[in-house]
């Protein structure tokens, strides 16, 4: 078939089946103007041409489904493990405001299109992000109607010809707060092509300056078919993207998390940028408690300030150190470099101390349980040390709040800064209570870097620590 002898109903339909995962809620967002569209403007089903678009819309049909036991699954970001809920059928609409995951979108779907002509054609399907106008998938050479991937990602096709993998299928990961449409583009080739290396190469950018050169090289003709698919941002994403070192945006969201707990020492308008892990990797212990004895056996404990965020004050106690780990993710290597020359303050505090026990702590003004200054980037070990690590001992039997926040210093600070921003008490907490916290980080002039928190609740071990709070 000749190129000026191309019509759309050619190409009668596109089927998308797809292995996907469970339904997330997607913010309520707004379509960005993309480069794709722009790079559509040419094309046989791009640009502003209306009727050419909604005539391409109208062939295509895309579906993902649940064809896999597993497909509903979990997954870890920011410190939380996220279980998703099964949605078997969903099919995408893009007249409709439908919003899909990268986490939905992760594994590569089955596409099948039904043609009228029975003459053997080869097509190319280009799936396309243009979050970050990335190819994430490029199939060449389909022959007649359905592109499949086998389990070793050998790209076969119905009839007897083979479709060639030039680049594997990856999810869209977009992590920003808005959506972005994920494009599935059909072209019609005039013969077998064998994409070149140099081509290979480019497409391991972003390809809005060159994607019509590729297309008339190989003598694509096209789009014969488009579909999109508006993609939300969620934690996988953001996973995905701090795992690769992209953008880390795990404080964002911890932030929002935080600003609903209303703590008076927390600032309003919370903006944190460096990610503060903690963990805790506690013993066997047997200790005794109110004549009885109790055992409590070896574990890792996670910090998960993004879920209940709950831990057991036997697994946090004193003697069993916090492993922090300070993560940040610049955007280029200034950046890096200023991070990792900043100078920060760790602190520990509760601010659930209840009434009888005023002369410790307060809301307003917290208890301090652990606390380093002139901390060097992302290294604890270079801090000075203030205050030692004093594991939670919740007196009453409402859970308390024990937050971690990261300060950075815009100059190195002593041990007498504190002076004037603590009362006195007993000497076994003498400088750690009723911390006026709030107010050291305005004399400071400190910034909230990044911040975690847990719940802990009173048990047995408490009763026999009970020694601070006398």
């Amino acid at each position: 078939m000749g190129r000026e002898g191309l019509d759309s109903r050619d190409v009668f339909i596109i089927i998308m089946t797809a292995t996907t995962t469970g339904i997330a809620k997607s913010p309520s967002s707004s379509s960005s103007t993309s480069t794709a569209s722009r790079t559509l403007a040419n094309t046989t089903c791009g640009g502003d041409r209306a009727r050419t678009i909604l005539k391409c819309l109208s062939l295509i049909r895309t579906i993902f489904s649940s064809d896999d036991l597993f497909w509903f699954g979990q997954y870890k970001a920011c410190a939380n493990t996220y279980k998703m809920d099964t949605y078997p059928y969903l099919e995408v609409n893009p007249s409709a405001a439908t919003w899909l995951t990268p986490w939905q979108m992760r594994k590569m779907p089955d596409v099948h299109w039904v043609q009228f002509n029975s003459d053997p054609q080869h097509y190319t399907l280009m799936f396309y992000d243009s979050s970050n106008s990335n190819v994430k998938g490029l199939y060449t050479n389909i022959l007649e109607n359905k592109l499949t991937i086998s389990t070793n990602h050998k790209t076969i096709s119905d009839g007897d010809g083979g479709g060639g993998e030039v680049i594997r299928y990856e999810g869209p990961v977009n992590f920003r707060n808005f959506s972005s449409p994920f494009l599935i583009l059909l072209f019609l080739q005039e013969y077998t092509v064998d994409i070149s290396t140099e081509w290979r190469r480019r497409f391991l950018k972003p390809v809005y300056r060159f994607l019509g050169n590729f297309t008339r090289e190989y003598n694509l003709d096209g789009p014969v078919a488009v579909n999109w698919a508006l993609v939300s941002t969620d934690l996988y994403a953001t996973e995905q993207n701090r795992i690769s070192n992209i953008v880390d945006n795990c404080p964002h969201y911890i932030a929002r998390a935080l600003a609903k707990h209303e703590r008076t020492f927390i600032p309003p308008n919370l903006h944190l940028y460096v990610g503060l892990y903690v963990s805790f990797t506690s013993a066997s212990i047997t200790y005794q408690s109110c004549c009885n004895e109790y055992k409590s056996n070896a574990t890792v404990v996670y910090l998960n300030p993004l879920a209940n965020g709950t831990a057991k004050a036997v697994d946090t106690r004193s003697g069993v150190m916090p492993n922090i780990t300070i993560s940040f993710v610049p955007f280029d290597q200034h950046q890096m470099e200023e991070f990792r020359h900043s100078l920060f303050t760790l602190v520990m505090v509760d601010p659930d101390i209840p009434e009888v026990y005023h002369s410790l702590g307060n809301s307003t003004y917290p208890l301090i349980h652990w606390m380093t200054i002139n901390i060097i980037g992302k290294e604890l070990s270079t801090g000075e040390e203030v205050h030692a690590y004093i594991g939670p001992l919740p007196p009453d039997e409402n859970p308390h709040f024990y937050y971690f926040v990261l300060l950075k210093q815009p100059r190195r600070l002593k041990k007498e800064d504190l002076e004037g921003f603590y009362s006195d008490c007993g000497e076994a907490l003498k400088g750690r209570c009723l911390f006026r916290m709030r107010q050291f980080v305005q004399a400071k002039d400190l910034v909230f870097a990044g911040a975690t928190w847990m719940a802990i609740e009173n048990d047995n071990i408490i009763l026999n620590i009970s020694s601070y709070y006398k």
